[in-house]
Formats: C-alpha cells, structure tokens, sequence
C-alpha cells in the first residue's frame, strides 16, 4: 500500500495563486508576471502493491 502527494501545502504571504509564477512569453528565466495563472495542479496517488 502506498500513498503519494506533490504540491501539497505552500506556506508563503504571496496573495496570488502561484508565487513561482512566470507569465513572461517563453522566458523560464526572467521574473513573471502573475495575471491570474493558475497554480500547480496537487496531485495525490493512492495504491496497492499486488504480487504472486
């Protein structure tokens, strides 16, 4: 049995939706612009392990 969680909690006093936001073109380098992009998606995995 497993479980799996990515982007669960952010702790930050960013009012927006994502403080890691770059809406800048195709930049990943230059600082971003937030106009209300949406987040990270969380994502959460549950399963169970089965052999025979």
């Amino acid at each position: 049995m497993y479980a799996q969680v990515q982007n669960a909690l952010v702790f930050t006093k960013y009012s927006g939706y994502d403080p890691e936001s770059t809406v800048n073109g195709n930049s990943n380098t230059g600082p971003g612009v937030d106009r209300n992009a949406l987040g990270q998606t969380r994502t959460v995995s549950l399963g169970i392990t089965i052999g025979f």
